[in-house]
């Protein structure tokens, strides 16, 4: 498992983001433009499972980072969210958003 350190996920002015500040969503980018071409935000009720599937590095409690994803692990992630629009020609990663404060 690949972890990119895209993004820390922190807002400016905190100390540390917790699962509950975040949303995580799966993306898939054109492997030959590298624009983002996928995106589907994974609901909260099933994060376990998708986390659970995903080899989180041990700083990373959270998943805060982003992570690359092969396609077993796609597709397993497609089934635990009921997602039926699939592409398996592009690069899938597991990425963190900061919520907007409130």
């Amino acid at each position: 498992m690949q972890l990119l350190r895209r993004g820390s996920g922190r807002q400016a002015g905190s100390n540390r983001t917790t699962r509950q500040d975040v949303a995580h969503v799966l993306v898939g980018y054109d492997p030959k433009t590298e624009r983002l071409s996928y995106r589907h935000e994974i609901p909260r009720s099933r994060m376990k499972d998708v986390l659970n599937l995903i080899q989180l590095d041990p700083d990373d409690p959270d998943a805060i980072a982003a992570y690359a994803l092969d396609i077993f692990k796609v597709n397993d992630i497609w089934g635990i969210i009921g997602e039926t629009e699939r592409d398996p020609s592009l690069e899938y990663f597991l990425e963190s958003r900061s919520h907007p404060a409130a």
